[in-house]
This record gives structure tokens, sequence and C-alpha cells, in this order.
């Protein structure tokens, strides 16, 4: 395409302007004011018990404010465990020297997956009888040779009405009573994930904390109680209710 002289003049201008070539289609970015990211979680902490844990989703590069520096500031005003969607995400951190627990929230279920998440000291959620077997064969294996004897940290999801993760609320005391039996796995925590907590109406919220109270109910006249957590951003800022032992804020 042969460009006018007008049409020649404009593009020069332009990337004078705004810069030329990949500078030019990417000149949006985010300022991340870490002060007020800190001041931010200490808020929230307030909001919170002594007892109940701040767990800081950081997925997706923190939904692009860069993970490693939110986690870093995060941690360092108060949250104590950090939540990542995939496995690459977790080594992100890990290789930035982060030590704070890494819970990741995606679904594994690879061997591959399980070698790396044991390596880089990740935790994994568990949501399905195989997967959970899968895991405890694993490490079980001859894979075990080469890792510690520490059973490995993970924390069971069920579905009370997210219909993502998990099985269902009147199968979850039946996974949670597998899990604990496997080993080489350590149950860290027990949770689910609200559907609608954003909402005005709480009424499907309600059924599900009544369901998630349920499981929780049955599962401590069996053994002692892990940490529990059913609340994301929304709901931490709803109800201290919903609070139990674990908040996780985005």
């Amino acid at each position: 395409m042969v460009l006018s002289w007008e049409q020649t003049e404009l593009l020069v201008r332009t990337e004078q302007q705004y810069g030329a070539g990949d500078e030019l289609r990417q000149r949006a970015w985010v300022e991340i004011d870490t002060a007020a990211l800190a001041h931010n979680i200490k808020q929230l902490k307030s909001l919170l018990s002594p007892q109940t844990e701040l767990l800081a989703v950081v997925k997706a590069d923190a939904y692009g404010h860069g993970a490693v520096t939110v986690a870093k500031t995060v941690i360092g005003s108060g949250a104590s465990l950090l939540g990542v969607a995939t496995v690459p995400e977790g080594i992100e951190l890990r290789k930035a020297g982060i030590k704070a627990p890494i819970i990741i929230l995606g679904a594994t279920h690879t061997l591959e997956q399980i070698h790396v998440i044991a390596c880089w000291q990740l935790q994994p959620t568990l949501y399905h009888p195989q997967q959970a077997l899968m895991f405890s064969e694993t490490l079980s294996g001859s894979f075990a040779s080469s890792r510690s004897f520490n059973p490995l940290p993970v924390h069971v999801k069920f579905d009370t009405g997210m219909s993502r993760l998990g099985p269902s609320w009147q199968q979850a005391a039946e996974f949670v009573r597998l899990v604990r039996r496997l080993p080489n796995l350590e149950i860290k925590s027990i949770y689910s994930h609200l559907a609608t907590a954003e909402n005005l109406d709480q009424t499907v919220m309600r059924q599900q904390q009544a369901r998630f109270d349920q499981v929780i109910a049955q599962i401590a006249t069996e053994m002692p109680l892990p940490p529990r957590h059913l609340a994301n951003s929304a709901a931490t800022l709803t109800d201290k209710a919903l609070h139990y032992d674990m908040v996780r804020v985005v």
C-alpha cells in the first residue's frame, strides 16, 4: 500500500507522539500504588476476628496488576496465604522468593502437575475421588524417594451451588473421609464457593451457607475440623458469620 503525503505525515506525527511499532499498540498500563494496596489489606484485616486468616487471590497476574508485586505487598500487610488458579502461577511466585502457602484453586489432575506441585511446595485443591487417589498413589510411588516424607498439604472443595469444582454437598462428607484416609495427604482446609454473594437478594447465598454448615456439622462428629472457608470478597464485606476460619479476597 502506497501512502499519500498527508497519510505519511500523519503517521510520522503519531509515532512521534505515541511511539512506533509495539509501543504504538501497547500504550495502556496500570500504575499500582502499593501503599494503597497495603492499606486495603489492613482495612480488610480489621473486619476479621484474630483467628480468621486472609487468603489473597492473585490469579491471572493478580487480575492484571502484577502477581509478584501484589503478592509481596499483601503478605507483608497481613495476608496469610495466596491463591492462584494454575500451577505456573504458583511457580512464578515461588521463583520470586515468596514463601507463604500458595493454594491452587483450579483443577490439577496430571502426573506432571502432581510432581511439580510437590517440588515447588504448592497446595492443590482436591475436588474428585479419582484425583485424590492419583495424588496419593503418585506420592507413594517412585516419586516418593525424591521428596521429603512430609504429607502434601491439600484443600478439599465441595459444591454448594456454584457448580464449578467439587462433589455435591450431599456427597462432601464422604469425600472428606476418603481424603483423610489416604496416605501422603494432609487436609489443610475445606471450602466451597459462593455463586451470588454480590447480589442484593441473598436467597441463594444463604442456601449455600446452610448447605456448607450442614456438611461441616456432619464432619465435626467424625474428626477434628480443619480450617473452613466460604466467603469471597463480597461475602467478606457482607456478614461476619460468613468468615469462618478464612476468607478469600481479590
